[in-house]
């Protein structure tokens, strides 16, 4: 449903007149997204560290 809106020309004209991004996926996609992101940039840095989770 809030895909759908978002794709709607009128929708993304008002977010650009209020100098808005309009976002290009679902919050599920974009949690997704962020979460693997994270896990790209810190793994690295918690590998070199020997960081362990108790």
């Amino acid at each position: 449903m809030l895909g759908e809106a978002l794709k709607k020309p009128t929708l993304r004209a008002r977010y650009e007149e209020l100098s808005m991004i309009p976002p290009d996926s679902t919050a599920p996609e974009f949690a997704a997204n962020y979460i693997q992101s994270q896990i790209a940039m810190w793994a690295p840095v918690i590998k070199e560290a020997g960081i362990k989770v108790d």
